[in-house]
């Protein structure tokens, strides 16, 4: 390979970028175009990398692992809060009958239901569950606030009444908090209860090809943009330790998830920990849900950014790549109004130039998809009509997710949402329900504290950790970030070279190697610190 080459594909790409960012203000607007064309390209190819390699990581340690017995263990216990939806939190509970280990105890939250929307009269309470009735409606958070202060186990397991267990045995699940105590929080695999229009269908895509995608990456670093709230155990010892729920939060999973982590635990993702969840029904109430997960998020930033400078903070990266997507989203809008006011006035045609990105943006997506069926091993029935169907998830994004993400940022960085309960759909009520026919005294608290005492600004798991430890997670949170930006750079010359460069074998070898280059950084970027240097918390509560 020769001198030009070698300056033309490898290094003027990095330069020119660099160049354009302090060229005002036509470079720095030249820059903006290729990041809101490359960015979404780039990022499904490294979310379809990284999940791949959680996948082989996954098969590698688990014919390597070591069996524990139960007593082993940590104990759990569950919480299933509901408001106005008493049937649908029996189901929920039912699904819980055959899990081994058994949990040690099971709370069911009634958050003070409307008369006729609490539990069935004809259901008999199992002896093992506890029914909490609270006089008035606080919200979820504070529901399940209420709840921990009555918990003594060691784990805590949190189910939405519209969510029901699929995996039965939970010892796997459990054993990682027995392995790693600095593990704060594990969140489960989520999939769609039933798909019976094409809204479910849509939504079922969502989970298995990007959902899923993005937090096999994220766990990867030993973080998560959000744990799904609706289907997540933890450390009991990190919720007091960070104060529980924030019953103001408009997302309370998005809120406690990056408190955890500012505070140094550790977030994972068990893509065999699996949950049927009720998806919503129709697009008005999908809009809403999605809407309200964007202003958490927005809100979460706007009050939690500065926590990845904490000492121990873990999720560096996954900040840097939330704030991208922010910024994407709102860089799109933009960048869509300017292009239709063009299209109206005949300027430039409709995709005029684009058609090479739009083939690759398809084929990564389809890519993502797979190896989401391939991690997924579901019913094989559903996966043809996936298929087809993701030809038209661009509409389905544009229309649906684009919009919501742009109302939600609004919401969340201008406006305020107290932490209402924000049902997915109008949920039918069952009136024959089979339970157990065990009866139970029911538990009704007319006076209890909606929020947990929080010991976050004087934090016992921060003073445990020696100064060159915190240091030293800090220069590995950098130095990913580093090799994040590297990966990223690197995939996209890989694209330049293949829709802007002249066709040859040569130039594709140098893609290829720029594609390799980019896909080793990623991995390199994903390594975990070594288990000799990870922070041992020595005080639990």
């Amino acid at each position: 390979m020769n001198q030009t080459i070698w300056f033309k594909y490898f290094i003027r790409p990095w330069y020119h970028e660099l160049h354009n960012l302090v060229d005002w203000p036509g470079g720095l607007l030249d820059c903006f175009e290729d990041f809101i064309l490359f960015f979404p390209l780039l990022l499904s190819l490294s979310w379809s990398i990284s999940a791949l390699v959680k996948l082989v990581l996954y098969v590698f340690r688990r014919s390597n692992s070591v069996n524990l017995n139960e007593t082993t263990l940590p104990s759990f216990s569950v919480l299933i809060p509901f408001y106005g939806d008493g049937s649908q939190a029996v189901r929920s509970l039912e699904s819980l009958r055959e899990v081994t280990p058994r949990p040690q105890a099971i709370f069911l939250i009634d958050d003070g239901s409307p008369v006729g929307g609490g539990l069935p009269k004809e259901f008999l309470m199992p002896s093992e569950v506890t029914l909490l009735r609270l006089p008035q409606n606080k919200g979820k958070a504070a529901a399940l606030n209420a709840a921990l202060h009555l918990i003594e186990s060691e784990i805590v397991v949190c189910l939405d009444a519209d969510t029901t267990a699929l995996t039965k045995s939970w010892s796997p699940m459990l054993a990682q908090f027995t392995r790693n105590q600095t593990l704060g929080a594990i969140t489960g695999k989520i999939r769609p209860r039933q798909m019976k229009n094409l809204v479910q269908w849509m939504q079922a895509i969502d989970y298995l090809a990007v959902i899923c995608m993005v937090k096999c990456s994220e766990s990867l670093w030993g973080g998560l943009t959000t744990v799904s709230g609706a289907w997540v155990a933890y450390r009991r010892q990190a919720l007091v330790e960070t104060g529980g729920w924030n019953s103001k939060a408009g997302a309370e999973d998005i809120d406690l998830s990056w408190k955890l982590q500012s505070s140094g635990w550790r977030l994972d993702y068990d893509f065999n920990w699996t949950a049927n969840v009720e998806m919503a029904r129709r697009w008005s109430s999908l809009w809403k849900q999605r809407r309200r997960w964007s202003c958490g998020m927005a809100q979460t930033l706007r009050k939690q950014a500065l926590g990845i400078f904490r000492p121990g903070a873990r999720h560096g990266m996954i900040s840097l790549l939330t704030v991208l997507g922010c910024l994407w989203v709102v860089s799109s809008f933009g960048m869509v109004f300017v292009t239709l006011i063009k299209l109206l006035k005949g300027q430039i045609a409709l995709f005029h130039g684009s058609e090479g990105l739009l083939t690759l943006g398809g084929g990564a997506f389809i890519l993502q998809l797979l190896v989401g069926i391939l991690i997924d091993r579901g019913s094989r029935q559903r996966y043809p009509l996936m298929i087809l169907l993701a030809f038209i998830y661009p509409i389905y994004f544009w229309c649906i997710l684009f919009t919501s993400n742009i109302a939600g940022l609004y919401q969340g960085f201008f406006r305020r949402d107290n932490g209402k309960w924000h049902p997915t759909s109008v949920l039918e009520v069952t009136k024959n329900i089979r339970v157990p026919k065990i009866i139970n005294s029911v538990s009704i608290l007319n006076e209890i504290n909606y929020e947990f005492a929080s010991t976050e600004t004087v934090n016992s798991v921060q003073q445990a950790i020696p100064m060159a430890k915190r240091a030293q997670a800090f220069i590995i949170q950098m130095l990913r970030i580093v090799m994040l930006g590297w990966s990223l750079l690197c995939f996209y010359s890989a694209v330049n070279i293949v829709l802007k460069g002249n066709h040859s074998a040569v130039l594709y070898s140098v893609g290829l190697i720029q594609f390799l280059i980019g896909a080793m950084s990623w991995f390199v970027a994903c390594l975990r610190m070594p288990a000799s240097s990870r922070f041992e918390k020595t005080q639990p509560i």
